[in-house]
């Protein structure tokens, strides 16, 4: 991607390196530090970025209990139209596992 950027800024008669643009972020907003939450980080920074300032201070942030609860949040949602039958398999699933212990 950096690579086709570049490219893009070549042709178009830009001089600038990508690498040479500085990235600036306010102290709260939480830096990716994995290749698969990128939909989760950008729905924490929005919810986040209501009610946040730049007097707020970075804490630690676990994207994947963000993911379970972002996931929960959508299935128990009552627009889901799959809920009645996600929460139906998880019952069955959970009866099945029950009689095998």
């Amino acid at each position: 991607m950096v690579d086709e950027c570049s490219h893009f800024f070549n042709l178009n008669g830009h001089d600038k390196n990508l690498s040479s643009f500085s990235i600036e972020r306010p102290a709260w907003v939480h830096v990716q530090d994995n290749g698969w939450d990128c939909g989760v980080y950008v729905i924490n920074h929005m919810r986040r970025s209501k009610f946040m300032d730049s007097s707020s201070t970075l804490s630690h942030w676990d994207s994947t209990l963000t993911r379970h609860k972002l996931a929960m949040e959508l299935l128990l949602d009552d627009e889901n139209s799959e809920k009645a039958i996600i929460l139906d398999k998880v019952h069955n699933h959970a009866k099945i596992k029950r009689r095998r212990v």
